[in-house]
């Protein structure tokens, strides 16, 4: 079988070691592998929530984007976060703890645990139907929140945190019938990845900084 190669120059030679040798020092900048090997779960007022395919497609659309510098974006599960016999979810730090216990159990260096809230009022009611409907009536009728997607990019074997970021999404308009088609809580949560695509980028920057100069 006859094998052939694009013929490459002394130069792009030049960068395609820069980068490697950039990964390696990566490394170190980063606390964990470069290319980076990431967890993420989603909390919710109840605990660990599942990750719907909307949402899923959003966070390997940012796994795209940043190509090599992450090696592999694992969405876990709530089965995956907590062993039959683990204690509830009582707080955002128990819920931190599991969270970085799963994700080394799934050979991930760095963990992202985010929440979101859609922005949509909820009001009490009592268990009978009637209550329910008129409950869920108000929540129809009142006017909702912005959406808000909040998440936190942490080390998993020192439990460091990275970065904090938020991002938000106005809520849809009632008036305008143009805007029902639109998910406030899933623009959130694609504005949140932004941010967290901007913190890895900016993470990784000092290691290619300094083999910058190798490609020179």
């Amino acid at each position: 079988m006859v094998r052939s190669a694009l013929p490459i120059s002394r130069r792009q030679a030049a960068i395609a070691l820069a980068v490697c040798l950039a990964a390696g020092a990566a490394r170190a900048d980063s606390g964990g592998g470069a290319p980076l090997r990431i967890a993420c779960a989603r909390l919710g007022p109840e605990g660990f929530v599942r990750i719907d395919s909307e949402e899923q497609a959003i966070w390997r659309r940012m796994e795209l984007r940043l190509g090599g510098l992450v090696d592999r974006l694992t969405l876990l599960r709530p089965a995956d976060l907590l062993a039959p016999a683990a204690p509830a979810i009582d707080g955002p730090a128990t819920a931190r703890l599991a969270l970085l216990s799963a994700a080394s159990a799934h050979g991930a260096d760095h963990a992202i645990l985010y929440t979101c809230d859609d922005g949509r009022k909820t009001f009490p009611h009592s268990a009978n139907w009637f209550s329910s409907a008129f409950a869920s009536a108000r929540g129809v009728a009142s006017r909702a929140d912005p959406a808000q997607a909040e998440a936190a990019l942490m080390h998993t074997t020192t439990g460091a945190d990275i970065a904090f970021v938020s991002g938000d999404a106005p809520p849809r308009d009632r008036l305008n019938p143009f805007d029902n088609h639109r998910r406030p809580d899933r623009e959130a949560v694609e504005a949140l990845t932004g941010l967290i695509e901007r913190e890895i980028m900016e993470m990784m920057t000092p290691a290619f900084a300094r083999s910058r100069s190798i490609a020179d």
